[in-house]
């Protein structure tokens, strides 16, 4: 053959396939490291937007808690503990839970070392409406309730890891909460007015 008709050389065709398998393998490890970080965005900004339902949803329903005297007792239907806090409310339209119910907001720890859950179970102070559960966050690992104000007249006003068996509401309500991931949720301060039996208020995070 002549030099203008000379084709490649068996060395030459190694040489371009290699280029070739290495140029698509960079291309692809590129492509898969683009969608490990679009995934782990579109997680974050999913998470963000149910945190922020989940806040206005205690937002309104500790704002709105109402102080009714607990049967046999001098106490209100008020049962505040670090993992977990108990309140009569007005159930959401969305729950189609009509009137006043009693509302638990508890943290379940998972088995064997799982990541547990933040949930909510209503329970209509009519009888004939029947009672329901919700999960509110899941693949969390920490929940902590504090309250604040003073138990007594005569104490000052201060957080308390717990507020049970008090004839009042507590001023403050503050939720945190950490995920299994090591992230964690905007702390929640959702401050209760008391007014005539029933409390409303506004609220605040920080």
């Amino acid at each position: 053959m002549t030099g203008d008709q000379r084709g490649f050389t068996l060395l030459e065709l190694l040489i371009a396939i290699g280029l070739l398998v290495l140029l698509t393998g960079m291309l692809y490890g590129g492509l898969d490291l683009a969608s490990q970080r679009y995934q782990g965005q579109s997680h974050r900004l999913d998470r963000s937007a149910q945190v922020a339902l989940v806040q206005n949803f205690l937002r309104a329903q500790l704002s709105d808690a109402r102080a009714l005297p607990a049967p046999g007792g001098t106490a209100i239907q008020f049962d505040g503990r670090p993992d977990g806090i108990s309140f009569v409310s007005r159930g959401p339209a969305s729950a189609n839970v009509g009137g006043l119910a009693q509302l638990t907001v508890a943290y379940a720890p998972g088995t064997s070392g799982a990541s547990g859950t933040l949930s909510v179970h209503w329970q209509p102070l009519a009888p004939t409406v029947v009672p329901r559960d919700s999960i509110l966050l899941a693949n969390v690992r920490r929940v902590e309730f504090s309250y604040y104000g003073a138990s007594t007249p005569n104490d000052a006003p201060t957080w308390h890891a717990s507020w049970q068996s008090l004839p009042i509401l507590p001023s403050l309500v503050r939720l945190s909460l950490e995920f299994a991931d090591g992230e964690s949720m905007p702390t929640l301060v959702v401050a209760i007015e008391t007014k005539s039996g029933s409390a409303g208020g506004l609220a605040a995070q920080r």
